[in-house]
């Protein structure tokens, strides 16, 4: 199976040992800078290009997209998808994590990603008793 790893840094830890697993279980994995990637977005035939070179031939594609380039790395993804490559996360994952990734969201609305807001905390008063009541409990 020829797999793309869609990656900026290809000497991170877990990229290196993605790379590592893949490889073991005699796949063909293959690197690519995202930012790198040139998208020719046509109807009749949409291709991919990286360093002027097609990208073809391949059976799925492991998209490890950063903060800084959302974006763009789902052009990319998706342009994988249309091709016909099978992508190991949806991009609606993506699209979730995007608009998390922020410090003041915790969550999208329930509707719109199945998720559910952390619950409020509520504050329980005692109820009152009456002095009676307390008193029996004190003997």
């Amino acid at each position: 199976m020829k797999i793309a790893l869609l990656a900026r840094n290809p000497h991170l830890y877990s990229h290196r040992r993605i790379c590592e697993a893949a490889r073991a279980r005699g796949h063909d994995i293959e690197v690519l800078n995202t930012l790198r990637v040139s998208i020719n977005i046509t109807s009749r035939r949409p291709m991919l290009y990286y360093r002027k070179r097609r990208l073809e031939d391949f059976d799925a594609v492991i998209p490890r997209i950063g903060a800084s380039i959302t974006f763009y790395g789902l052009a990319v993804l998706r342009q994988f998808e249309v091709m016909g490559v099978y992508p190991l996360e949806r991009i609606r994952r993506h699209r979730a994590r995007a608009a998390t990734s922020s410090a003041a969201c915790s969550c999208l609305p329930a509707a719109a990603s199945g998720c559910r807001s952390p619950p409020t905390p509520t504050i329980r008063s005692r109820p009152r008793t009456s002095s009676i009541s307390s008193a029996v409990r004190r003997w």
